[in-house]
């Protein structure tokens, strides 16, 4: 979505009790079933979820801004950390990145990302991905139009608005049994997910602000990612999918 408003901070998150463990620029999420950690000079990394015996994290949330941005600001405020960075290309383009925590209860955990862009010259391309990496043993994919909420098994390859993981029974990250991760873009942005898949490894991506950027004009989109028991993991990820559609307008909150 677009909005001729200037790119202020984002407002705190609703959840003031979640927050961030900091350590210079390393953030660390300690609250639920998986250990979390953002490293925010590797924005194409993300959220990363430790714990493969093979020593690989799950990589979440991150960013392909391109240009070899650079990180010039950045603050934290409770369960929201917010980073600005510029790419050093043709395109002087400015991105902000909030990447929020969400409630955790029940064994699940969950993050949001808020992703704004903004130029200083007359007419840009943003361009700008979201990129996950996660080993899997199969994906499920959100039916399209209203019956996205309903997982269903699929060939990898299509677009969705949302992708459910579940993990390797190997994964030493899971504490408490086989767990299975959450990716959806938000309805309103209009985004799609892509998945392909080698040797039982994920690669998804959603591609956002596609269209050419004008000068003082913000793009803002939202994307989610949550980690839950597999047991009942297409109930949990429909009533999360739900409450992100139903989250209220970015220039809102």
């Amino acid at each position: 979505m677009a909005s001729s408003s200037p790119l202020p901070p984002p407002a705190a998150s609703p959840a003031a009790a979640a927050a961030w463990r900091r350590a210079g620029h390393h953030l660390h999420d300690d609250r639920g079933p998986a250990v979390a950690t953002l490293d925010l000079d590797s924005p194409s990394l993300g959220i990363c979820l430790a714990g493969r015996a093979a020593g690989e994290p799950a990589m979440l949330l991150g960013l392909a801004l391109g240009g070899a941005p650079h990180l010039v600001d950045h603050w934290i405020r409770g369960g929201d950390v917010t980073a600005v960075y510029e790419s050093n290309d043709t395109r002087q383009l400015r991105t902000l990145a909030m990447w929020r925590l969400q409630p955790a209860s029940a064994g699940r955990q969950a993050w949001v990302l808020v992703l704004s862009a903004q130029t200083a010259l007359l007419e840009t391309m943003a361009d700008v991905s979201v990129v996950s990496r996660v080993h899997g043993d199969l994906v499920l994919h959100a039916a399209g139009g209203e019956g996205r909420r309903d997982f269903v098994a699929g060939a990898t390859g299509g677009t969705t608005a949302a992708l459910l993981v579940r993990l390797p029974a190997e994964d030493v990250s899971r504490r408490d049994g086989q767990r299975s991760l959450l990716l959806a873009v938000h309805p309103e942005d209009r985004g799609e997910l892509t998945a392909s898949a080698s040797a039982g490894l994920f690669d998804i991506g959603c591609r956002l602000f596609p269209t050419p950027l004008e000068k003082g004009v913000l793009l803002r989109s939202r994307m989610l990612a949550a980690v839950g028991p597999t047991a009942d993991d297409t109930t949990w990820a429909a009533e999360i999918v739900e409450e992100f559609a139903a989250s209220p307008p970015l220039l809102s909150t």
